[in-house]
């Protein structure tokens, strides 16, 4: 991939997947829903939490997982204190609220406060996150993911329960550990799925995760990943063969519209790619 860009002289999209305001700007300039920003600071002493709204989410520009996000509600009388909107109620002041997005590892600027999302369910709740693997266009599955608390409480990977979907948002097996088949599915999914098979289009990876959440004003986007996200434990009747061969696939046909193409054409584009199919459904 890195070779298709040298010879064309295009740029790689993993600086846009990788930057999350970057990302957002991405989805809102193909017309994609994302969440309104109120707030953004370059550095750490510049953040100035006293003229937000009294909800809202705390998030570093570059982080990994939950570590560099927080969701928070200011205390009524105590506008120096924050609780975090999960089920640990936790209380915070601005300072620790700040320390959480600035100190911990891995975390880099901007950061920046958005608005808090509200689910399609109406119950005032953050909403489930549907975490979509694409492939340059095509959906291989995804889980939605629901949680009691944020990160930071003892437990809290433990707590995680998942619901597995296929490319047609079809319950799929994927996994033992962990699996709750009662977790709601938005009537907003095949959305969620287009709108993920759409970003996947726009940021040219064989692989992406796309995040994306089901509101009260539609599919809004959370963040694009270059990984599935932590370790994937999948059960042996789960067959990934067809997922890997989508990989190989779209492996083909990213580099196929970047190099192939712009080289010899359509023609030996398509053959290039097919191949790839082919041996990947031989192995």
């Amino acid at each position: 991939y890195t070779y298709a860009d040298q010879q064309t002289g295009l740029p790689h999209p993993r600086p846009v997947v990788s930057d999350r305001l970057s990302a957002l700007a991405l989805a809102a300039s193909h017309g994609i829903g994302v969440p309104t920003i109120h707030g953004l600071w370059r550095a750490p002493e510049e953040i100035d939490l006293s003229g937000l709204p009294d909800t809202f989410v705390l998030k570093a520009n570059r982080s990994a997982g939950s570590r560099g996000v927080i969701p928070l509600r200011r205390q009524p009388g105590h506008p120096d204190r924050y609780e975090v909107t999960d089920d640990s109620s936790r209380s915070l002041s601005e300072a620790e609220v700040i320390a959480w997005v600035t100190t911990r590892p891995g975390l880099r600027g901007p950061w920046y406060a958005e608005e808090m999302l509200v689910g399609d369910d109406g119950s005032g709740s953050i909403p489930h996150d549907y975490k979509v693997y694409c492939f340059y266009g095509e959906i291989g599955g995804g889980f939605v993911r629901r949680t009691h608390t944020h990160f930071g409480v003892e437990g809290f990977s433990e707590g995680v329960r998942f619901r597995y979907f296929d490319h047609e948002g079809r319950d799929a097996v994927w996994r033992k550990e962990r699996v709750d088949q009662s977790i709601p599915l938005s009537p907003q999914l095949p959305e969620i799925l287009e709108t993920a098979r759409r970003l996947s289009r726009v940021a040219p990876l064989p692989f992406l995760r796309v995040d994306l959440y089901a509101t009260t004003r539609g599919v809004v986007m959370g963040e694009l990943t270059l990984g599935p996200g932590g370790k994937q434990y999948l059960r042996a009747e789960a067959s990934m063969r067809p997922v890997g061969a989508q990989l190989i696939l779209a492996a083909g046909q990213v580099y196929g519209s970047r190099l192939v193409k712009h080289r010899f054409g359509r023609g030996m584009q398509h053959a290039c790619y097919r191949n790839a199919f082919d041996l990947a459904l031989a192995h």
